[in-house]
């Protein structure tokens, strides 16, 4: 069996969750990919990596300096390095790009170092391979990923490594400047992961442990929703997917599913049952009526993969209701 893992920023908050990563992976070894977010919130009125970075490149737009803000990023990093005794020079990497940084820096390049130090980080704590994600996801010159250019280049990189970290969120134009994906990209990464690599389970791990029927930061311990996706039929529309239909071609509606599931689980309570996605899409039909609930552009999608059983959507985030 193979499995593809992604962690979330809040999963990867500091040196104690990336002790349960650890922990996690290796308590299966069938999960030998590992895609991960950058670094997230420790705790509500902390701040996520990401959005110091984009904060730091408006700063330098309007010539204000960042430096308080870089420190904070730092920081975060320095603090998992030590705590957890990692080697990685990531000092030199914090210094090379505190001297890029100027008007002149590439949005997408700056926020997309999150990831590629979080990765960094991750792959020698686990003993992984790291692979960039700027050498494996392409993307063509209108915005879409270039699929089968990024297939060719992950089958080359599995003739050399069989379990690999790798940053999620970006990927590489058809020049080699770094692109990043909308918000929640690094899911889409797990999902092109996890179908080249034919992976039995796609694993998302997040800050929730599974589909809860409330949003946890206004309603006190909601309940969770335990269902399979086959089975939601009255239900389905309260599960709002988050389906990126604006972020990646339409090409993954011809993508022969090989998976068996997609699973969403929570790395601070591991134990307890996950929510399993299956691919039984003749359920999908129960959706497509309540067009009140879905944008138009979801409403197309899921028009679009109605009668398609065989197909393998972008992967399905649950959207707090």
């Amino acid at each position: 069996m193979i499995k593809v893992v992604k962690f979330g920023g809040s999963s990867l908050a500091d040196a104690k969750q990336f002790q349960k990563v650890k922990q996690i992976v290796q308590n299966d070894d069938a999960r030998r990919f590992v895609i991960v977010s950058a670094t997230g919130r420790i705790h509500k009125k902390d701040n996520k990596i990401t959005d110091l970075l984009y904060l730091c490149h408006a700063h330098l737009k309007y010539h204000v300096n960042c430096d308080a803000i870089f420190q904070m990023i730092e920081e975060r990093f320095l603090s998992i390095q030590k705590e957890l005794n990692l080697k990685y020079p990531i000092t030199k990497d914090l210094n090379q790009l505190k001297e890029a940084m100027n008007k002149s820096i590439p949005l997408d390049y700056l926020v997309s170092r999150g990831e590629y130090l979080t990765a960094k980080l991750m792959a020698e704590y686990l003993g992984y391979t790291f692979l960039d994600a700027k050498d494996l996801i392409y993307f063509s010159y209108d915005g879409k990923i270039d699929f089968m250019k990024t297939k060719a280049m992950m089958e080359h990189a599995l003739q050399e490594n069989d379990r690999f970290v790798i940053p999620g969120f970006y990927g590489a134009m058809p020049d080699g400047q770094v692109k990043i994906m909308a918000r929640g990209g690094s899911d889409i990464t797990g999902a092109i992961i996890a179908k080249i690599v034919h992976a039995d389970v796609y694993e998302n791990w997040t800050d929730v442990s599974g589909i809860l029927m409330g949003d946890p930061r206004i309603i006190h311990e909601p309940r969770r929703m335990r269902m399979r996706f086959s089975r939601s039929k009255r239900k389905t529309f309260l599960l709002i997917f988050v389906i990126p239909t604006n972020r990646i071609t339409q090409e993954p509606l011809s993508w022969k599913r090989r998976m068996k599931c997609s699973q969403i689980k929570c790395p601070r309570l591991p134990e307890l049952p996950d929510v399993r996605i299956l691919p039984l899409w003749q359920s999908i039909k129960t959706i497509c009526p309540m067009r009140s609930e879905l944008s138009a552009a979801h409403y197309r999608y899921l028009k679009n993969i109605k009668s398609a059983l065989n197909t393998f959507p972008a992967v399905l985030t649950p959207f707090p209701l």
